[in-house]
């Protein structure tokens, strides 16, 4: 894992035709801004440190072992708004175009 205080990481972890597996790590305060995926459903998998979570107009705060799904042209954003580092794997399917197969 690999952290900037400067911005949250991403990191390709594998892929294939249906599925992308990523990396998300951030520092206290670090965060994805809304976005949302016309043809993509995400996963947000909380690996280490506490997320709080906005899918459409739900915000939770989830731990390690916790997970939130965001379907395909739902509105998602995720924050570390605590203050230890919060690790994430994200799984989206299909992949968005330039992930690595």
């Amino acid at each position: 894992m690999k952290f900037d205080k400067a911005n949250y990481v991403k990191k390709d972890i594998l892929g294939s035709e249906r599925i992308h597996v990523g990396l998300l790590c951030f520092e206290s305060g670090q965060g994805q801004k809304s976005h949302a995926h016309e043809a993509n459903d995400k996963v947000y998998f909380v690996f280490e440190g506490t997320a709080t979570a906005t899918i459409g107009k739900e915000t939770k705060e989830l731990g390690p072992g916790a997970c939130a799904l965001a379907k395909a042209g739902e509105p998602h954003e995720i924050w570390n708004k605590g203050r230890d580092r919060l690790t994430v794997v994200v799984f989206v399917a299909p992949p968005e175009p330039g992930h690595p197969k």
